[in-house]
């Protein structure tokens, strides 16, 4: 995957290498703005706006939003926007 300058998965480092001098805000530029919300999400729980549905495991996670796991027809609102899904593999938390 390309990360162009409209991805929000490209990270603004200013000074060189990650890690590198300290300087105000270097906590908030080292790592994207999604990071945090995403690893803070639960994941695998069954979507309460539609529950009724047979795809409605909440196991994607809008980059753009930020605003918490989604199922598949809740992802349909998010078309346009970075979306990733989240899978579990071998009891590994892995993302796609």
């Amino acid at each position: 995957m390309a990360i162009d300058d409209e991805s929000p998965l490209r990270v603004n480092i200013r000074g060189g290498a990650m890690g590198g001098g300290q300087c105000e805000g270097a906590e908030n530029q080292r790592w994207p703005p999604w990071l945090k919300p995403l690893l803070e999400t639960s994941f695998f729980g069954q979507c309460k706006v539609h529950a009724d549905s047979h795809k409605s495991e909440c196991n994607m996670y809008c980059l753009d939003c930020m605003n918490g796991a989604l199922c598949s027809q809740c992802l349909s609102y998010h078309r346009d926007h970075h979306a990733i899904q989240v899978t579990i593999s071998s009891s590994t938390l892995a993302l796609d």
